[in-house]
């Protein structure tokens, strides 16, 4: 079996197969067409084009211009990264991120709870925890302004995660604890019954995985890139286990509760129109009079907090919650990551900005390589998930949080090549 030819350069062009196998993918999965979605037209074909041709075009770019020709790869010179993170501080850093995280996740409930309660709804119907997460939360701002601060908490636990795929790449088989992360974001998203905690999780996990691999010498990434082609097909099992529950549960709930044969076909369809719907939808908003936002949607996030400093009106920000679309038989409310990007300028927006997420994370990609950091592992394994969720929209337009992430890698990086706590542990040692 070849992996990438084992080799580091190899490796480099990881994200963009990845991106390509699955926009190749929902094209044909489209056009296998089991629930007879709306025709596509001409037009949004175009459009789909130009946006994949963009990022594909950006990436490559960042690829060659920094390749160096006179690299040796595919052998034993094959250069690595030394990593040498002790066993003890990463656990340890889990388990105090992880009591960090229990206390947000906690309170985040017992709020939902209360807030259940304020309006005399039935706490005990699990229905609520998804009402309140999706629309009904945004019109109580007081309230919005706590989840907000919990939900910055409950955010460190996706540091945590790279942190278990270092130690799971590094300590082959002594996984125990450093699977906390993943049981948290499991727990937290059966009780919201969000189906993107836990699957956002899983797949950073695996990225991150992957490249740790890569910095390990060639006798070694060999050995542990088989284990994650195991862990994939583990993970696929769990992920599509997850899924079919949770969105079990959400539908029995919305249709009032169905039998068993109409819930598994129901169960089918919206697992298959979540990968395939949006490039329909897309085609539903191109066909409409788009009034374009000149930069208030790529840039969302910068637009929020400029609103809750009283900078600029509300009515001009943006919503991460868009309107839903009839796609024939279905309605979906994503529209794939052009629609992120096709607002604000059209045509023009859709190439600058495909173009330059490509180059930018080919480029992070390259850095990580260069020179391994948990920073740069941080940035490079997110960039590379915000590309494999394309398919369904852009997620790098919570700005601030992503940039509260890359100062959480920055510091927890920090602590675990402290040269000073180094030296503790080897004299406790």
């Amino acid at each position: 079996m070849i992996y990438l030819n084992v080799s580091r350069q190899g490796a480099k062009l990881f994200p963009l197969i990845l991106f390509i196998i699955i926009w190749v993918s929902q094209v044909f999965f489209y056009f296998l067409n089991p629930f007879y979605y709306k025709e596509i037209t001409f037009y949004t074909w175009i459009i789909i084009f130009i946006g994949v041709f963009s990022f594909i075009t950006g990436y490559l770019t960042s690829y060659f211009f920094k390749f160096d020709r006179h690299l040796v790869i595919n052998n034993s010179n094959d250069t690595v990264n030394k990593l040498n993170f002790p066993s003890s501080r990463i656990r340890n850093l889990i388990i105090h991120i992880s009591i960090i995280v229990i206390f947000a996740m906690f309170f985040d409930v017992v709020l939902i709870i209360s807030t259940i309660k304020k309006y005399n709804l039935d706490p005990t119907n699990i229905f609520w925890y998804r009402l309140i997460y999706s629309t009904f939360a945004r019109n109580l701002t007081r309230w919005n302004f706590i989840h907000s601060i919990l939900n910055y908490l409950i955010t460190l636990n996706l540091v945590s995660i790279i942190l278990s795929a270092i130690y799971s790449a590094i300590y082959k088989g002594k996984m125990s604890v450093t699977m906390l992360p993943l049981l948290l974001a499991l727990t937290f998203s059966i009780i919201t019954l969000q189906r993107y905690l836990f699957t956002s999780s899983l797949i950073i996990w695996l990225i991150s995985f992957f490249f740790v691999s890569f910095n390990l010498p060639l006798s070694e990434r060999i050995k542990t890139l088989k284990r994650f082609v195991e862990y994939i097909g583990i993970m696929v099992i769990i992920i599509a286990t997850i899924l079919i529950l949770i969105i079990s549960i959400r539908i029995n709930i919305d249709l009032g509760g169905v039998k068993t044969v109409e819930l598994t076909k129901y169960v089918f369809k919206s697992i298959y129109t979540y990968f395939v719907g949006n490039i329909v939808a897309l085609d539903n908003y191109l066909q409409r009079d788009i009034l374009y936002k000149y930069g208030a949607e790529i840039f969302q996030s910068v637009f929020k907090w400029l609103g809750r400093l009283g900078l600029i009106e509300s009515k001009s920000i943006s919503t991460q919650y868009l309107e839903f679309t009839d796609i024939g038989n279905y309605t979906v409310n994503t529209y794939t990551f052009i629609r992120n990007f096709y607002e604000d300028f059209g045509e023009a927006s859709l190439v600058t900005y495909a173009y330059l997420w490509g180059f930018i994370t080919s480029y992070a990609v390259e850095k990580l390589f260069q020179k391994f950091s948990f920073a740069r592992l941080f940035i490079a394994s997110y960039l590379v998930f915000a590309l494999f969720i394309s398919f369904f929209s852009f997620v790098l337009l919570n700005i601030s949080m992503f940039f509260l992430l890359v100062i959480y890698s920055w510091i927890i990086g920090k602590i675990l090549t402290n040269q000073y706590l180094n030296k503790l542990s080897n004299e406790y040692h």
